[in-house]
C-alpha cells in the first residue's frame, strides 16, 4: 500500500482531512496535497505522523519504505509506559513538543550508555 493510501485511512480514522492532520503536526495543507499529487514525505514527517497516530512506523510509510514484516518492535502496539511518554510530550504546547522528543531521547542515550 502506498503511503498516501495509509494516510487518508489513519485521518479517517480519526475524522480529520489530510490537510488538518498536517496542519496540526506543524506542516502546511499544501504538504499534504502534494502528497496525494505523489510527493514523498520526509522519514521526519512520516516519524511525526507516526507519533501523531500512534502507531509504528510502517503503518504510515509506503510498503517500500516499511520495515521489514519480522521487525518485532515495529509490529507490537505501544505498552503502557511508551503511551505514557508519548500522552506527556503531546500534552506540552506543540511548540515544546519537539524539545521535548529530543530530552527524552538525550535522558534515553545517557540511560543506556550509563549500562
Amino acid at each position: 500500500m502506498q503511503f498516501y493510501e495509509k494516510y487518508v485511512n489513519l485521518c479517517s480514522s480519526v475524522n480529520k482531512s489530510p490537510s488538518a492532520v498536517a496542519e496540526e503536526i506543524g506542516l502546511t495543507a499544501a504538504a499534504a496535497t502534494g502528497w496525494g499529487q505523489g510527493a514523498k514525505p520526509r522519514k521526519a514527517t512520516l516519524l511525526k505522523l507516526a507519533n501523531y497516530f500512534g502507531v509504528p512506523l510502517g503503518a504510515v510509510a509506503s510498503d517500500k519504505e516499511s520495515p521489514a514484516e519480522n521487525d518485532e518492535a515495529s509490529l507490537q502496539p505501544l505498552a503502557p509506559h511508551e503511551l505514557e511518554l508519548l500522552n506527556f510530550i503531546r500534552s506540552r504546547p506543540r511548540e515544546e513538543q519537539p524539545a521535548a522528543c529530543q530530552d527524552a531521547e538525550a535522558f534515553l542515550r545517557f540511560r543506556a550508555e550509563k549500562k
